[in-house]
């Protein structure tokens, strides 16, 4: 797949038009699928004319990412940086959901989630950063245009208690997760299938990738989830950061060592509402909450007495504004959040379905039986759960085809309105043609009037003049008379 992104960017107040071609999936550059026998220069101003149709310029290629090398749809993508002049400022773009953003108003929809990606608040950053260098008369991209992405595994190592130095924290969480080489390709692709084009993975995004991992109740805790994913805190997810969220998530993630102190980092995160890295009694009382319940084996949220909750938070002897931090949490980890690791099992266990070659998800969120061999009803129990669940996932692949076809139907939509929106200001722009030119017609016809009105009253001035003479030579003529009759 070749496609063309096209960085149309307004010089004067130093903000990039972005679009959002699919609804509800967040603003992003304006792009296309190169045509059979279009170039990509040709494509880029096709984009482009569909939106300013009056003035652009292309500038250069920013870059050109290649992703043949990763294991998903390969494509080329050619970024085209395109500058707008002032006509097109004048009329606006054509398109209803598209939006200019300088970069703080980029920062800001950062904040809030309205982007599909974050290349376009790091794309201004060096655009911007290369114009002050440069100025835009002699602009270059700077750097290396050509990008060829692979995907970095993680080795998938298991822990070693006695010595843990031979593997990172990250390496160790892989390996305790049993996340090999395949099983991460898997979940790339399944990365990449919702955050194509972009590389980072939107809240939206993670909603949708997360539908078939969760049961009902925890579907409600989505906001939580995300923000225990967001190791980085930048609203959006790179595919280490989902990968390694999943990883612990997994119930098979060893409850000591560093991969459990990874978890925790999670599990703070996960909790820690206000994401500021202190823990109030509020926030704690949810995770104490969850602890007991899952120990007592409800499936309720049932909250135990405040006295108690209290009881357990000032068990740590806080200094600092009465807020637990993270240091504190990894003291409280040893003890009783093992009880939280070692019940919970939000996630899933992994299976390969040799039939249809995909992950299949399956959750249990009660305690962990004590004995090694499972009964019989246990099997029937899972194998039922399992029957299920892949049910619900068919349904849910079924839901997704349907979503998918009405977002066609209303990209058909929108086109059309914009084709209808375009034909009804070319008609308005005709008939205002026509009018000028009328306009102008009678004006010329107006002056040519004053210009005769003008002549005539000349010649009338003249008459007037040549009368008035006549009327002087009669008079001095009939004295004359007068004189000689009087002789």
């Amino acid at each position: 797949m070749k496609l063309v992104v096209c960085v149309i960017i307004d010089k004067e107040v130093d903000a990039l038009l972005l679009v959002e071609q699919s609804l509800g999936r967040g603003y992003w550059f304006p792009f296309d699928e190169i045509k059979q026998g279009e170039t990509r220069a040709l494509a880029a101003k096709r984009i482009t004319s569909k939106l300013c149709p009056y003035d652009f310029e292309l500038v250069n290629v920013l870059k050109i990412r290649c992703s043949d090398l990763l294991p998903c749809l390969p494509s080329t993508q050619t970024y085209y940086l395109i500058t707008k002049g002032r006509l097109t400022r004048a009329n606006g773009t054509n398109l209803v959901n598209s939006i200019w953003m300088n970069f703080e108003r980029m920062k800001t929809a950062i904040k809030n989630r309205e982007l599909l990606g974050l290349e376009p608040y790091y794309l201004l950053k060096n655009i911007l950063e290369r114009q002050q260098v440069n100025g835009w008369d002699d602009f270059i991209s700077g750097g290396q245009i050509f990008e060829e992405s692979i995907l970095q595994f993680i080795d998938c190592k298991q822990p070693d208690p006695n010595n843990q130095l031979i593997a990172s924290p990250q390496e160790q969480l892989m390996g305790s997760a049993k996340f090999n080489a395949k099983l991460q390709e898997r979940i790339f692709k399944e990365f990449y299938s919702y955050t194509f084009p972009s590389e980072y993975m939107s809240f939206q995004a993670f909603v949708e990738a997360m539908d078939n991992k969760l049961s009902i109740t925890e579907k409600t805790k989505i906001q939580a989830y995300f923000r225990a994913f967001d190791a980085q805190q930048k609203s959006y997810l790179t595919y280490s950061d989902y990968l390694l969220g999943l990883a612990a998530m997994d119930p098979s993630t060893s409850h000591g060592g560093a991969p459990a102190e990874q978890r925790c980092r999670y599990i703070f995160r996960f909790y820690n509402i206000k994401n500021n890295g202190n823990m109030s009694i509020e926030e704690f009382r949810e995770l104490h909450t969850d602890i007991q319940n899952l120990k007592d084996g409800k499936a309720n949220n049932d909250a135990p007495p405040y006295s108690e909750v209290v009881s357990a938070f000032n068990s740590f002897n806080l200094q600092v504004n009465n807020l637990l931090q993270l240091t504190d949490f990894f003291k409280f980890c040893c003890t009783i959040v093992q009880d939280l690791l070692r019940m919970c099992k939000r996630y899933k266990d992994v299976k390969t379905d040799n039939s249809n070659n995909q992950v299949v998800f399956i959750m249990d969120q009660r305690p962990i039986q004590e004995s090694n061999t499972p009964s019989g009803d246990s099997i029937n129990n899972r194998q039922q759960v399992t029957d299920h669940m892949r049910a619900l996932i068919d349904e849910n692949s079924a839901l997704r085809q349907q979503n998918a076809n009405l977002f066609q139907q209303l990209d058909r939509l929108r086109l059309e309105i914009v084709q209808q929106q375009t034909n009804h200001d070319q008609l308005l722009q005709k008939s205002l043609c026509n009018l000028t030119i009328t306009i102008d017609e009678l004006t010329n016809q107006l002056n040519d009037y004053r210009q005769e009105l003008s002549r005539l009253q000349k010649e009338n001035d003249h008459l007037k003049q040549a009368l008035n003479d006549l009327q002087k030579k009669n008079d001095s003529d009939a004295e004359e008379n007068k004189h000689c009759k009087n002789i």
